[in-house]
């Protein structure tokens, strides 16, 4: 029960963090909804909150104990708090307070209980997995927990360790890994007050449930409830997806992430002349967050993010929807949000001498073709389980609905998914170090995870895409 508590508090004061950033990002002009926002300041916040202490801590200003991770945060919400008072943003208004009508017959209504009553068994089959095996595999272990165990442990961010034989064991790799993760778990066990097992390992399940929670508050604005369960009920039926959300590794943290950042696009292709600015806002703390989860985040999907954040801006400016001076504002506001993220981790990375890479140096790069990764990936897509029939279904509609997939308001996540997915395959085929990766389907398993989610919605809104509404 105490850890339960402890879950509920260590993930609702970074929530409050992140709703309230939310809501000065949208301003006056709201684009979510109020459960939207709440979700979505879950998903963000405690990102937010790690980086907040991350800086403070390299700065020597906090130690990681309880203190440090209260005091500052509990400050920064009173501020934005304070601020948003002033700005009477507090209690806005439900942007999407209507969805669609929906008349279903009782055969259908019973069908889809059953779905979501199996969906629900699997997840607490996940969760009790999760919460009664103790870690002592691979990332799991070395990176995402020993990681945060010496965190709370020495009260430092320590990139190294001494173990009991006094022989000095370097992190190795994954200490140019962000620190996020490990991060949440030292501020869980702070506030436990002792290292728990079931407590950090918890924490992935509560990001695969935010996950969802978002795939159906966002399938549901767009083409009702009933469709927003059926997006819930296939994404948990994905394997890859329903394993990575049980079990403590990152990369449906990451996932999540770059969910909510391909949302972001999509809105900028359907936004109007006030909603432009607040999009912008929410794409830019989207990203910046999403530079804080993993190496690969910063190195591929961030690049292709801003690119088409900034094509999107570009394209209202040129339309007309917004003036140029207003543009402009909106552009230096969206690259700085991105640089506070970016310039203080990568100036620590470059500081303490960590690699630059998926814990492989960009600076080892040799590029070479190799057939064994391309044929691993082709034999994982067409022959295996892990996304089922996800990629066929995509391919099949993109070529059935190309005038949908490639035209505005569908055309910038189409062309998200589509580059994602070449350049990973890309660089698993043509980069000699990562080819293994593909190989053994270790690297290649967690860019579909962190992919699956934003390729699942494309394929929802290409077959109903009259409702694509803006917002």
């Amino acid at each position: 029960m105490i850890t339960i508590l402890v879950l509920l508090f260590g993930f609702a004061l970074p929530s409050l963090l992140g709703w309230l950033l939310l809501l000065h990002a949208e301003g006056r002009t709201i684009v979510l909804g109020r459960a939207e926002r709440i979700v979505w300041g879950m998903a963000l916040g405690p990102t937010l909150m790690m980086l907040l202490v991350f800086l403070l801590h390299v700065l020597g200003i906090v130690s990681l104990t309880l203190l440090g991770f209260l005091i500052p945060t509990v400050l920064l919400i009173i501020g934005l708090a304070f601020l948003a008072h002033r700005r009477t943003l507090l209690w806005p208004r439900d942007a999407h307070s209507e969805y669609r009508e929906e008349k279903r017959a009782p055969w259908k209504t019973a069908l889809l209980a059953v779905l979501i009553l199996w969906t629900a068994f699997k997840l607490f089959a996940g969760a009790y997995d999760l919460w009664n095996v103790p870690t002592y595999w691979d990332d799991s272990f070395n990176n995402w927990n020993m990681r945060g165990k010496v965190f709370f442990v020495k009260k430092s961010l320590e990139l190294q360790y001494v173990t009991e034989n006094d022989v000095q064991q370097i992190l190795g790799g994954v200490s140019s890994y962000p620190p996020t993760v490990p991060l949440v778990k030292t501020w869980l066990s702070s506030l436990r007050g002792s290292w728990q097992e079931p407590l950090v390992n918890s924490v992935h399940f509560v990001w695969f449930l935010i996950l969802l929670a978002s795939m159906f508050l966002f399938v549901s604005r767009m083409q009702g409830k009933t469709r927003g369960w059926i997006a819930v009920y296939a994404l948990t039926s994905l394997p890859l997806l329903l394993i990575h959300g049980t079990n403590p590794y990152a990369d449906i943290f990451v996932g999540m992430h770059v969910f909510l950042a391909s949302i972001c696009l999509l809105q900028l292709s359907n936004a109007t002349t006030h909603t432009v600015r607040p999009w912008m806002m929410l794409s830019g703390i989207t990203i910046g967050t999403l530079v804080f989860t993993k190496n690969e985040a910063l190195l591929l999907y961030t690049p292709v993010l801003i690119v088409l954040s900034l094509w999107q801006l570009w394209r209202q400016c040129r339309v007309g929807k917004s003036e140029a001076k207003a543009c402009v504002r909106t552009l230096i506001i969206f690259l700085g949000i991105i640089a506070l993220v970016v310039v203080p981790w990568l100036g620590f990375k470059w500081m303490q001498g960590l690699t630059f890479g998926n814990a492989k140096a960009v600076g080892d790069t040799v590029l070479m073709l190799n057939q064994r990764a391309a044929h691993a990936i082709w034999f994982s897509l067409s022959k295996e389980a892990n996304v089922l029939l996800l990629p066929l279904f995509l391919m099949g509609s993109l070529l059935l609905k190309y005038r949908t997939a490639f035209r505005l308001p569908l055309l910038s996540l189409t062309l998200f998914v589509l580059l994602i997915f070449v350049m990973q395959s890309g660089l698993f085929i043509f980069v000699q170090a990562l080819a293994n990766e593909a190989i053994k389907q270790t690297g290649l398993a967690r860019g579909l995870v962190h992919i699956a989610p934003s390729a699942l919605l494309l394929l929802f809104l290409l077959w109903e895409p009259k409702n694509t509404q803006s917002s």
